[in-house]
């Protein structure tokens, strides 16, 4: 019985385990499995997706272009990216050079390009490379940047992580990119393009058809780009997203760009690389747009100049020594028809000939040719190298460009007497010695200077034939100016358009008191120190001032690009120029600038602390307060000024009750300025410091155009003339 009661229990036990377990089987398999029918697939009727190219079929036309291709800035790049855009060039006879760590600087590679071609940098460009570039651009050269989003720093180089962090979250290369490209007010954003309703098989495969009247668009119908960046630019979008095309990081923003020119249109600026490499440029009108690329790379219109030697020339060039005549009647017309005979004085000693030939070589290097002959081919392009006493077959030329010498005798003629003239009494007669006629160079819009010590350099062109004048006083004069060019050295030379003036006069050895010790690397260090403060958002003016003062040794130096300056790096120039542009005052950053030992000018539209001035309000223009003033040479009346870029209100300078000793008011808010009359430009001279300071309430690059140098050099001629 106590058995049959135990086996009760196990099965009842069993029953309530097993209960839930059927429910959840029966709940879960309700019925048993039927296997469903599967259709069969036709794959004759399967539309399967393929991948359309499309070429385009060029017919370039020659062109004698010189490019070079940035290789210098890690540039994120694999061996044939750039193949097809390359094969085009090569077509168009374009010669391509690469930019490496092994080539000279910069700004010497690109003397004799025609087209600057930046991709997918890494590593950004230094102060002077982007001056360099810029002083290209200016001149007529091409830029080309390209980056995409796919190029970022690469892993394992000097300048990116080497851990798992740099493969997982890679270092953008956009501001490697913005280095160089915001000195053209263009802007790489570090975002990518995207379209979610009409795309190429992914969404950041993005379909553009918005196109802006320019060759560079010229038969496009549809361009396809694999991964973009967005740009902004002072000047033309050539490339609009449609509605639907969107940024990651730039949201609610429509009509986004990935290429834009400049505002001067000498620079092309391209978010994506992709359109650039095979297979994707064969992609829609893809191909079209290369070869478009590649035509506007290849037709740069750079203007050449004297510092661009001997990339000046075009055609073979003839070397014509004009033969030294004391009468100057070497020859009547440009050229030299007389023989050259022993009884023929050359312009330089026989021991000067031995600088022919580097700079022969030169040439080569150069593809070009240089020939020593007596006169030169009407087919060919020439340079004269003359005394300043053998003129007479250059003065058409010089006299074109507003040149002319003054020559005064070596040697005085005795005074004839006449021995039966009576003998007159002696009298008091003043014995102050005159000052002995000299030699002199008068240049229009320049100057007259003395001959001693000159050597001047005058390029012109008349019709197809490119001409350059060399003049110096004598054998060795004209030595030392060939040597110049052979090794473009142009230091203590002024350049003036096509015209060159140089110093043959070694500068003075400061005294060291008998020390042997070396001259600090600080001392006679240039002319003008221009410390532009831009870190922040605002526009400098640096640009603007160095075109002004071209003629002088300026040195630039950008906060952004190059970091807070020491005292040793401020230290050594004639005088300063502190530019704020139109960034918003720092307290911050105006701490940590050194100290300037010198004359110098602060200017900004907020150039100082707030807190001493009557607050802020927009400046529309200038009144000259004082036309005496050296600072207001060339200014007149009223100026009306540039508009802002960034809308920074312009400081307003409290009105002093009483100007003191040494301070002038210069310049002052123009009548069309809120607070009309207030001071805008404060000069002071301190004559027992021999010091001179000025203060500017307004951005330089606002001023017209065309008074732009007038300001500049009025500014930099009285800091650096110390005496009052």
């Amino acid at each position: 019985m106590k058995t049959l009661k135990t086996t009760l229990k196990l099965i009842w036990l069993l029953l309530l385990v097993a209960a839930p377990l059927a429910g959840r089987w029966f709940w879960f398999h309700p019925g048993s499995y039927h296997v469903p029918t599967i259709p069969t697939v036709d794959l004759a009727q399967a539309a399967i997706p393929t991948v359309e190219y499309k070429s385009y079929t060029e017919q370039p036309r020659v062109q004698p272009a010189r490019l070079l291709v940035d290789r210098a800035h890690e540039n994120n790049l694999q061996i044939d990216d750039l193949t097809p855009l390359l094969d085009r060039l090569t077509r168009r006879g374009a010669a391509i050079k690469n930019y490496d760590s092994d080539s000279e600087s910069l700004a010497s590679e690109l003397r004799g390009s025609t087209a600057f071609l930046v991709i997918a940098p890494a590593y950004p460009f230094s102060a002077e490379e982007g001056r360099a570039v810029v002083d290209f651009v200016k001149n007529g050269g091409r830029l080309f940047l390209a980056a995409d989003p796919t190029r970022s720093v690469p892993s394992g180089s000097d300048y990116g992580y080497t851990d798992l962090t740099s493969l997982f979250f890679p270092e953008s290369a956009v501001p490697a990119m913005n280095s160089l490209a915001n000195r053209f007010g263009i802007s790489f954003y570090e975002d990518y393009l995207y379209n979610l309703k009409n795309y190429d098989t992914n969404y950041r495969n993005v379909k553009i058809v918005d196109f802006a009247a320019n060759p560079l668009t010229e038969g496009l119908q549809q361009v396809t780009l694999f991964a973009a960046h967005s740009l902004k630019s002072d000047g033309q979008a050539l490339f609009t997203g449609d509605a639907d095309t969107l940024s990651n990081v730039r949201t609610a923003e429509t009509a986004l760009t990935p290429a834009a020119l400049s505002a001067d249109k000498n620079v092309l600026a391209l978010g994506d690389l992709s359109i650039l490499l095979t297979p994707y440029h064969r992609m829609a009108d893809n191909d079209r747009f290369l070869s478009n690329v590649a035509d506007w790379l290849s037709t740069s219109q750079r203007a050449w100049r004297l510092q661009d030697f001997p990339y000046t020339f075009r055609r073979p060039v003839d070397l014509i020594l004009l033969p030294v005549s004391d009468e100057g009647d070497a020859a009547s017309v440009p050229g030299v028809t007389a023989p050259l005979t022993d009884t023929v004085e050359l312009p330089l000693s026989a021991a000067s000939f031995d600088l022919l030939s580097p700079l022969q070589a030169l040439f080569v290097q150069a593809g070009q040719s240089l020939e020593l002959r007596q006169q030169p081919s009407s087919d060919h392009d020439v340079i004269y190298v003359a005394a300043y006493r053998s003129l007479d077959p250059l003065q058409e030329i010089l006299a074109s460009a507003g040149v002319s010498v003054t020559l005064v005798e070596k040697k005085m003629a005795a005074a004839k007497t006449d021995e039966s003239a009576p003998t007159a009494t002696p009298e008091a007669v003043d014995v102050t010695p005159t000052p002995a006629p000299k030699s002199t160079l008068s240049i229009a819009g320049v100057g007259v200077f003395e001959i001693a010590g000159a050597q001047l350099f005058l390029l012109n062109q008349t019709g197809a034939q490119t001409s350059l004048v060399i003049l110096g006083e004598d054998s060795d004069a004209l030595a030392a100016a060939l040597e110049r060019l052979t090794y473009a050295d142009f230091s203590g030379c002024v350049i003036q358009d096509s015209l060159m003036l140089c110093s043959t006069t070694p500068a003075p050895v400061p005294e060291t008191g008998g020390s042997s010790e070396e001259p600090s690397s600080s001392d006679n260090r240039g002319d003008i120190f221009i410390l532009a403060v831009d870190s922040g958002s605002g526009r400098s003016s640096a640009p603007e001032w160095e075109a002004a003062l071209s003629g002088y040794d300026v040195a630039i130096w950008s906060v952004s690009q190059d970091g807070i300056p020491t005292y040793e790096d401020v230290t050594g120039y004639k005088a300063y120029i502190m530019d704020m542009g139109d960034y918003p005052y720092d307290a911050d950053l105006y701490a940590e600038l050194p100290y300037m030992e010198g004359s110098y000018l602060v200017i900004g539209e907020q150039p100082s602390d707030p807190a001493y001035y009557d607050g802020a309000a927009p400046l529309a223009d200038l009144q000259v307060e004082d036309g005496t003033h050296p600072l207001a040479n060339g200014l007149d009346g009223t100026i009306t000024l540039l508009d802002s870029n960034s809308g920074t209100p312009a400081l307003i300078q409290p009105v002093q009750d009483s100007v003191t000793e040494g301070l002038s008011v210069v310049l002052a808010r123009g009548p069309a300025s809120e607070n009309a009359g207030t001071p805008v430009l404060f000069a002071y001279e301190y004559a027992d410091l021999d010091f001179r300071y000025a203060l500017a309430s307004f951005a330089f690059y606002r001023l017209p155009e065309e008074l732009q140098t007038t300001f500049a050099v009025n500014v930099v001629e009285w800091l650096m003339n110390q005496t009052p």
